[in-house]
């Protein structure tokens, strides 16, 4: 077996983004590069430079990173089933598309020895994830055109599928990897991006994933009430007054929002009209993706005053410049909701 031999060294990337609109003229100075001859030990390995006039772009190139991601959790096989159905979507969409991805994938762009043994290439992502970025424009457009060849398309479709379906529980939650007890949080974040899927006009018309939502939904449907009768249970001085809103239940109302179509049980009605109401009351106490996670779900079941609110309150606490757009001064975290 191939035993790599890593260089005790790590690989530093220096980006300096260079936003310019038409009819403009700008400079732009690289700091860095310029002060970086006075390192005794830094060794430069490559400068490039990339440029679009398109930079959803950007978004197409990245999709790949999804479907060579090494770990086999739900998460991340989701996260393959979701980039290969986008860029089916994307391939169908238009005949001219579908051509210049065959072009490139009969370019001279071959597969690397590396590419081609992959017990190999899964070793070397986890230690240097930086081995298939790809070094010239011609392989990377190789790359994303075998993402977009319909064939491998529908092989990853089909053995995504598979292995969620595989390893989604007999109550229809999803673990973190096959095993293990199932998880909320897996779930809801599978059913969303199921959800994303539908809302980008991604029509999946497999009944095994009609199927999978199905039984997801019911089982997210059952743990919201059951957190709001242990809430019940476990507070002596319970009040519903009071802020007992957690992320999981914003997370749950968010996901919940997509798939209206499956009635909510009437058993279940007093637990989702409390989150609703802790949603509307609580909202200024919470982060910004959870606040943008309520004004999404109450919008979606019918509310409008409280979403309004919402975004009124994150233009205003918005920053703009030139380089950057919108963006929002946050201390950054290492949970999901931050």
């Amino acid at each position: 077996m191939a035993l790599p031999v890593l260089p005790n060294r790590m690989l530093v990337t220096e980006t300096l983004p260079l936003n310019i609109r038409g009819g403009e003229t700008k400079t732009f100075t690289f700091d860095k590069l310029l002060h970086s001859a006075s390192s005794t030990t830094l060794r430069q390995h490559q400068l490039t430079l990339e440029m679009t006039s398109q930079p959803a772009w950007y978004a197409v190139q990245a999709l790949p990173y999804l479907i060579e991601y090494p770990y086999e959790c739900a998460e991340q096989v989701f996260n393959r089933y979701y980039a290969n159905s986008i860029a089916g979507h994307i391939a169908q969409s238009n005949p001219k598309i579908q051509r210049v991805f065959e072009q490139w994938k009969n370019s001279d762009a071959l597969l690397s020895n590396l590419q081609k043994n992959q017990d190999l290439k899964m070793l070397l992502l986890e230690e240097t994830p930086w081995v298939l970025q790809g070094k010239d424009e011609s392989e990377r457009k190789k790359r994303v055109a075998l993402l977009f060849d319909l064939n491998t398309m529908g092989n990853n479709l089909e053995s995504a599928m598979r292995k969620l379906e595989k390893a989604q529980s007999g109550n229809g939650g999803w673990p973190w990897f096959p095993g293990m007890p199932e998880n909320r949080y897996i779930t809801q974040y599978i059913v969303a991006g199921f959800g994303h899927l539908a809302a980008l006009g991604v029509t999946v018309k497999d009944e095994r994933v009609s199927r999978m939502i199905r039984r997801a939904v019911e089982f997210m449907d059952e743990r919201m009430n059951e957190d709001y009768l242990n809430l019940k249970a476990r507070e002596r001085s319970f009040d519903p007054k009071k802020d007992y809103l957690d992320n999981l239940s914003v997370q749950y109302l968010y996901a919940r929002s997509y798939f209206l179509g499956q009635e909510i049980p009437e058993k279940y009605d007093e637990a989702v009209d409390f989150w609703r109401e802790q949603s509307r009351k609580w909202w200024t106490r919470r982060g910004h993706m959870t606040q943008g996670q309520i004004a999404l779900g109450l919008h979606r079941m019918g509310e409008k005053e409280v979403p309004q609110a919402v975004v009124r309150s994150l233009r205003e606490r918005s920053l703009q410049n030139d380089e950057m757009g919108m963006y929002w001064k946050y201390d950054r975290g290492w949970f999901w909701y931050q």
